[in-house]
C-alpha cells in the first residue's frame, strides 16, 4: 500500500512536468537482491551485530524497480526519479545470546528476521555542455545532485535469554541522504548504448554509494528498449542506534520506453 501511494503521488507531481520535457525515459525491471554484512540495534558488545548471512539466513530476494527520467529546456535540471523496494526474511541462530533494542536473545535458538530497506531517489542534473556534440553522439557525462529516501524496518523473533518466553523487538526509521550523482554514456552504434550511474556519499561514520551498469539495446526507429545490468548498494549507517553495514548486490533486467 505505502508503494502504490507513493507512485500516485510521484505521478502526480511529474505529469504536469512531463508537458515541458524535451524527451523521456521510463523502465520497469527485475533484479536479483543478495544481501550481505551485518547489523545491529541499540548494541553493547560487537557480538550483538547480527551477520545476515551466516548467522540471520538472510534469503536473496527478486524485486521489481522503476524509473523515470525527465529531459528539460534550457536551464531547467533534468529530473531521475528511482523506486526500489527490498525486503529480506530469514531464519538462522546465533552462538552466543545477544541485544537487540531492549531485548536478550538466547545463545543457540532459532530466531526469525526481516529487514526492508526500501528506497527512493530523486536525481537533478545536467549533461556536461557540448560533450555529446563533439564526440558525435557517442559519449556523454551527467553530474549532479540525488536525495536518497530510506524506509528501513528491522525486526526479530526469537526466546529471551532470561525467561525463554517468545519475544519480537523491532526498529524503523526513515530519512533522506543527499549524494552526489553522476552517470556516464557511451554509444558505439545507434542501437546499443553501455550507461554506468553512480550516487555517493560519506559524512561522520555514515556512507552510502549505489553503482549501476547498463547495457541497453533499442532499435533504431522504435521507442521500445531491453536493457540488463548489475546493481551495488553498500549501506554504512551509525546512526538512530542503528548500526548497519550492509552490502546488496546482483543482476537485473529491464524494458521501457525512450523518446
Amino acid at each position: 500500500m505505502k508503494t502504490r501511494i507513493a507512485l500516485i503521488i510521484a505521478l502526480a507531481v511529474f505529469l504536469p512536468v512531463q508537458v515541458l520535457a524535451m524527451g523521456f525515459e521510463a523502465a520497469v525491471g527485475l533484479g536479483r537482491q543478495s544481501p550481505d554484512g551485518t547489523l545491529g540495534y541499540n548494541t553493547v558488545l560487537s557480538s550483538d551485530e547480527i551477520d545476515l548471512n551466516d548467522e540471520a539466513d538472510i534469503d536473496e530476494e527478486q524485486r521489481v524497480h522503476g524509473r523515470l527520467i525527465l529531459d528539460m529546456p534550457l536551464l531547467i535540471p533534468n529530473i531521475y526519479l528511482m523506486g526500489t523496494p527490498m525486503e529480506f526474511t530469514g531464519t538462522g541462530r546465533k552462538p552466543v545470546s545477544f541485544t537487540f533494542g531492549d531485548a536478550r536473545f538466547e545463545a543457540d535458538a532459532t530466531f526469525k528476521s526481516k529487514v526492508r530497506l526500501d528506497q527512493y531517489d530523486l536525481a537533478l542534473f545536467y549533461g556536461i555542455p557540448l560533450l555529446e556534440t563533439a564526440t558525435l553522439d557517442t559519449f556523454s557525462v551527467d553530474l549532479g545532485l540525488n536525495v536518497k529516501y530510506v524506509d528501513f524496518r528491522a525486526e526479530i523473533t526469537g526466546q529471551e535469554r532470561t525467561t525463554g518466553a517468545s519475544v519480537r523487538e523491532s526498529e524503523s526509521e526513515r530519512f533522506a541522504i543527499p549524494m552526489v550523482f553522476v552517470a556516464a554514456h557511451v554509444r558505439p552504434v545507434d542501437w546499443l548504448s553501455l550507461e554506468a550511474e553512480g550516487r555517493g556519499v560519506a559524512y561522520r561514520k555514515n556512507s552510502l554509494l549505489d553503482v549501476i551498469g547498463r547495457v541497453k539495446i533499442k532499435p533504431s526507429l522504435s521507442p521500445v528498449f531491453v536493457a540488463g545490468g548489475w546493481r551495488h548498494e553498500y549501506l554504512k549507517i551509525d546512526q538512530y542506534d542503528i548500526k548497519a553495514d550492509i552490502r546488496v548486490g546482483g543482476p537485473f533486467v529491464e524494458a521501457g520506453v525512450q523518446f
